[in-house]
C-alpha cells in the first residue's frame, strides 16, 4: 500500500509544477504584454508586411520594444537604359507592377481581402495594392524590351553621340521599406503608417485618375477624388498630415491614361520643362498655371514688347500656348495606349492653333506639295516638305482627320516611331543654333495676334478657300489663321534678321530663305510633338499650383 505520505507530497508537487507553469505563462504574457503595439501589427491589418514586424528585448527596461516595417512610396524617374532591375535592388527600391514586385511577399497576398470592405486593414496597403494594378498595365512600356536588344533605337537622330537624347524620361511608381518604433506612436494612431511626400502623392493620384479638389496641407487638407478612389485627410497630433485611402472598384470609370514620364507629371503642376539638349542656352522650367506666369514666360523668351501688350490685354493663348510643345522634349512612348497629358494652362484651358487642329498641317503641307519651289527654298523647308508628304501618304487617318481614311499600311506603333524621328531632327537642326529660344520668340512675336485677325477676316467673310481639305468639313477661323501664319513668314525673317542673335545666318547665301527654313522647322516640331500627344478635358484635372511639384512635405498615410 502506497504510504499516504508519499501520495500528498507528489500531490503537491503536481500543483506547485502547475502553479509555477501558470505563474511563468503569466510572466510570459506580462513580459510579451510589454511589445506595446505588437498585435496592431498582425497579417490581418498589414498583410505581408506583418513578417517584418520584430520585437527587441532590452535588458534595462526588462521590457520588448516593436518595430514595424511599412513602405515609403516615391516616384523614381531616369531614361533608357538607366532603369534597370540591378540599378532598383541597389537602391533598395521595390517598382510597383514589375514581375519582381508582383512575386513579392508583401504585394502577393494582396488578393485575399476585399480591402473596399475590410476597414481594418491599414489603408496604405489598398493604395499599394492599386497602385500595382495600373502599373502593371504599362510596364512593359516603361521598359521595352526593344531598347535592351537593340540599343541603337535609342538615338534615331544621332544627336551629337547622346545615346538617350530622344528618350522620355520616364517615371515609375516605387516604394522602399522603412523601419519605425512603436515607441513612438502617437496614441491617436492606431495602425502602422505609410509615407509619402506630397508632391509625389499629388503626381501618384493623377496617374490614378484623380482630381484634387483641395490642396490645403498648412490646414492640414486634401482632397482628391475620381475613378472610384478617394482620399481625405485628418490632423493627427504628434504626426501632421494624415490621410486615408480607399477604392470602390465598382465606381472606376477610368478614362485617362496619363503618359508615365516626369515631363507629363510636371504638366499636372502647371510646369512646362524646356528641352535640355535644345535649350543648353537657356535651361528652364516655365510656369504656365496663370496669366502672370505665362507673361513672365514670355518675357523670358524676349518677345517684342507689342506682343507682350496683346497677351496683357486679351490672355489669348490661341499662339502662346504652342509654347508648350516647341519647348517640351519628346514625351509619348512608343507602344502605348497612354497618349494623354494634363494642359499645364490656366483653368486647364484648350490650347486651339494650327499646330493642334488639322486645318493648319493640311494647309502646310497643300502649300508645300503644290508649289513647293516657291515656298521650300531650302535644305530645311525641302526636309519638311517629304515629311507632311510621308505623313500624308503613310497615315492619312491621323494627318488628315479623316474619318473614312484608314492606316492600313503602318499601325499606331510605327506612327509614333515615325513622329519621334522627325522630333529628332528638329532637335539636331535647332541644337545648332545659338539660342533657339529666341527662335520661338519671334514666331510668338509675329503671330500673336493671328487668333482675333482671323476671327475679324471669317466675321468679314474674307476668309481664304479650303476646298483641298478632304470631306469639306472644316474650321474657316483655324484655315484662316494656317493662312496668316503663312503671309507672317516675311514679318518671322525680319524679326530674326533685326534681332541678329543667330551667328548661323550670318554665314548664310540666301539668309532669307534659310530664317525661313527655320520657321518651317518649327512649324514640324510643333506638329509632330501636338501629334504625339492628347489632353484630357479640362474639367477632368483642376489647377494644382505649382509650388507643391517636388514638395517634400511628408505625408502618412493611415
Amino acid at each position: 500500500m502506497v504510504d499516504s505520505t508519499l501520495v500528498v507530497a507528489l500531490i503537491a508537487l503536481l500543483v506547485s509544477l502547475i502553479a509555477m507553469i501558470i505563474a511563468l505563462g503569466q510572466l510570459a504574457a506580462q513580459l510579451l504584454g510589454t511589445a506595446d503595439g505588437y498585435r496592431r501589427c498582425s497579417r490581418s491589418v498589414m498583410g505581408g508586411w506583418a513578417g517584418m514586424t520584430r520585437r527587441k528585448w532590452h535588458w534595462r527596461e526588462f521590457r520588448f520594444e516593436t518595430f514595424y516595417t511599412t513602405p515609403s512610396f516615391s516616384l523614381w524617374s531616369s531614361s533608357g537604359l538607366d532603369m534597370s532591375r540591378q540599378l532598383f535592388r541597389s537602391r533598395g527600391l521595390l517598382v510597383l507592377g514589375a514581375g519582381d514586385a508582383h512575386n513579392d511577399a508583401r504585394i502577393k497576398d494582396r488578393a485575399r481581402y476585399d480591402h473596399s470592405r475590410d476597414l481594418s486593414r491599414a489603408s496604405w496597403l489598398l493604395l499599394l495594392d492599386h497602385i500595382h494594378t495600373r502599373e502593371m498595365t504599362y510596364w512593359g512600356l516603361v521598359f521595352p524590351r526593344e531598347y535592351h536588344e537593340h540599343p541603337q533605337l535609342l538615338d534615331p537622330a544621332g544627336l551629337g553621340g547622346e545615346p538617350h537624347a530622344n528618350i522620355p524620361h520616364r517615371t515609375v511608381v516605387c516604394i522602399t521599406n522603412r523601419v519605425r518604433s512603436w515607441d513612438f506612436m502617437p496614441p491617436d494612431v492606431v495602425r502602422p503608417m505609410g509615407h509619402v511626400s506630397l508632391g509625389d502623392l499629388i503626381s501618384i493620384g493623377h496617374r490614378l485618375g484623380m482630381a484634387w479638389r483641395d490642396i490645403r496641407p498648412g490646414d492640414s487638407i486634401l482632397r482628391a477624388e475620381g475613378s472610384g478612389a478617394s482620399i481625405s485627410s485628418a490632423q493627427v497630433r504628434g504626426v501632421g498630415l494624415l490621410i486615408d485611402f480607399r477604392y470602390d472598384p465598382a465606381s472606376d470609370d477610368t478614362r485617362w491614361k496619363l503618359l508615365p514620364t516626369y515631363e507629363a507629371d510636371m504638366m499636372g503642376f502647371g510646369l512646362v520643362r524646356a528641352d535640355k539638349p535644345l535649350f543648353a542656352a537657356r535651361p528652364s522650367t516655365q510656369d504656365f498655371s496663370t496669366s502672370d506666369t505665362i507673361k513672365a514666360a514670355l518675357k523670358y523668351y524676349e518677345v517684342t514688347e507689342a506682343a507682350l501688350k496683346v497677351y496683357t490685354e486679351t490672355t489669348d493663348l490661341a499662339t502662346v500656348g504652342e509654347i508648350i510643345g516647341l519647348l517640351s522634349p519628346w514625351m509619348a512612348v512608343e507602344s502605348a495606349d497612354r497618349t494623354k497629358l494634363i494642359r499645364p494652362t490656366p483653368a486647364r484651358a484648350d490650347i486651339a492653333s494650327p499646330f493642334t487642329w488639322r486645318e493648319g498641317r493640311l494647309l502646310f503641307h497643300h502649300v508645300l506639295t503644290t508649289n513647293r519651289e516657291a515656298h521650300a527654298r531650302s535644305e530645311a523647308s525641302n526636309y519638311v516638305a517629304e515629311v507632311l508628304e510621308d505623313l500624308a501618304r503613310d497615315f492619312p487617318a491621323r494627318f488628315t482627320g479623316n474619318s473614312q481614311a484608314s492606316d492600313e499600311t503602318h499601325g499606331e506603333v510605327e506612327f509614333i516611331r515615325r513622329l519621334r524621328k522627325c522630333h529628332a531632327r528638329t532637335t539636331a537642326y535647332f541644337a545648332r543654333f545659338a539660342d533657339p529660344a529666341a527662335i520661338i520668340g519671334c514666331h510668338i512675336s509675329a503671330n500673336i495676334e493671328s487668333s482675333r485677325r482671323a476671327a475679324e477676316n471669317v466675321t468679314e467673310k474674307k476668309p481664304h478657300p479650303g476646298d483641298f481639305i478632304p470631306e469639306g468639313r472644316y474650321s474657316p477661323t483655324m484655315l484662316e489663321r494656317a493662312y496668316i501664319y503663312m503671309d507672317n513668314r516675311k514679318s518671322f525673317v525680319e524679326l530674326v534678321a533685326s534681332e541678329n542673335t543667330e551667328p548661323l545666318f550670318e554665314k548664310s547665301e540666301d539668309i532669307e530663305a534659310d530664317i525661313e527654313g527655320a520657321w518651317w522647322m518649327l512649324v514640324l516640331r510643333g506638329i509632330v510633338w501636338f501629334l504625339s500627344v492628347d489632353f484630357v478635358e479640362p474639367r477632368a484635372f483642376p489647377n494644382v499650383p505649382s509650388v507643391f511639384w517636388g514638395s517634400t512635405t511628408p505625408v502618412y498615410i493611415g
